[in-house]
């Protein structure tokens, strides 16, 4: 998503659970800044890790999704609220 336009509504965002500061990285720039903090702060240079859905909830005009990355021991969640396109079969449903 690095240079993605986000819609009103609609956020992504990194934060680095590892450290005490807890620093986040939104869209735009969130996943370079994210790759530069893992790199100077936590010295990595292999920035593969594993991703663990932690929650995920449909709405009838947006999608919610929260993650969980462990990057080499680096813990690393992951928000992000999305604009469902205008062909998703979900757009609109409704729960009777």
């Amino acid at each position: 998503m690095t240079g993605d336009k986000l819609k009103k509504g609609e956020y992504h965002s990194f934060r680095c659970e590892s450290c005490d500061s807890k620093p986040v990285f939104r869209t735009p720039n969130g996943i370079a800044e994210l790759a530069e903090h893992l790199k100077t702060v936590h010295g990595l240079s292999d920035l593969r890790g594993n991703r663990k859905l932690q929650i995920h909830l449909d709405e009838a005009e947006y999608f919610r999704s929260v993650y969980e990355w462990d990057i080499h021991g680096i813990k690393i969640g992951e928000t992000l609220r999305l604009k469902r396109d205008k062909q998703d079969t979900m757009r609109g449903f409704r729960r009777q």
